[in-house]
């Protein structure tokens, strides 16, 4: 990753406007009133932002951590971070996109369905309406059956977010590392905005309620999505929730076994107490 490109005036503004048109609207509530105030004064603030990263000079925020209630019973963190900081993590997620772009239209709508990335793709708008790639997902699941594929398993993941490999999700980007100083630069920064406090800093997870943050998990799950796309059963996945299909009992059993050794490989958790085997 090109720290001159990653810090640039056009993906900064480009990662403010993506914030702006995000349609994570229960995250952005907490900050309606700051985004206000900083589109106010949106370009002078962003060149600041700008001249601070050219010196090495800005200092990232740790995170607020709020937990809100599900329905099963537990609660979902939300980590609230500065606007900054949000605009910052956002530009990351840019170049992401853009080095991805072509490897994630492989899979988008055929095998993956959530946080399907818009068009073209310098677009104001980062993704897709999820509505409308929901949809798309349980149109497959229905298609899929009616194949003949009617032995099927659920599979899901614990604290998915919070799992994420620093190292592992930016090797995904920069395999050899030809820009190490940059490299080590946003690992120190994830390590940070995962955290609320400098004690608990760690070299996994990231901010669970930022856009941005749902896009680095799609795309720390590629090389499996790019892996179980080839082989002879059906892999559907929507964010962590992943379905898998088969014409028989021991076909899922083995594409089940197959999908939790590469989560394990990727220090990802399987949900032990929500996978089931059943015919459809």
């Amino acid at each position: 990753m090109k720290w001159q490109s990653l810090i640039s005036m056009k993906n900064l503004k480009l990662a403010w406007r993506r914030i702006n048109t995000g349609r994570n609207l229960q995250y952005k509530r907490f900050f309606r009133e700051s985004y206000l105030v900083y589109e106010s004064g949106a370009h002078s603030h962003i060149r600041e932002l700008h001249d601070a990263l050219a010196a090495k000079a800005w200092i990232p925020n740790h995170a607020t951590r709020l937990y809100i209630p599900k329905p099963s019973g537990l609660q979902r963190p939300l980590s609230l971070l500065g606007i900054e900081d949000q605009i910052v993590l956002q530009a990351i997620a840019n170049q992401f996109a853009t080095k991805l772009y072509k490897k994630r239209q492989r899979v988008e709508l055929e095998t993956v369905f959530s946080n399907k990335l818009a068009s073209p793709k310098d677009s104001i708008f980062f993704m897709e309406r999820w509505q409308k790639t929901y949809s798309a997902f349980q149109d497959k699941c229905t298609k899929t059956y009616d194949r003949g594929l009617r032995w099927s398993a659920h599979f899901d993941l614990s604290a998915y977010y919070d799992t994420i490999s620093h190292d592992l999700l930016l090797s995904i980007f920069s395999p050899n590392s030809k820009e190490p100083d940059t490299i080590n630069t946003i690992k120190g920064w994830l390590s940070i905005w995962s955290a609320d406090n400098i004690a608990a800093t760690t070299a996994h997870g990231i901010p669970q309620g930022p856009i941005a943050s749902d896009f680095l998990a799609e795309a720390f799950f590629l090389p499996i999505d790019t892996q179980l796309q080839k082989k002879s059963f059906q892999y559907i996945r929507y964010v962590d929730d992943i379905r898998l299909f088969g014409r028989t009992e021991n076909e899922v059993r083995e594409a089940a076994i197959r999908l939790e050794q590469e989560c394990r490989h990727r220090g990802l958790i399987p949900q032990s107490s929500k996978f089931d085997i059943c015919r459809a």
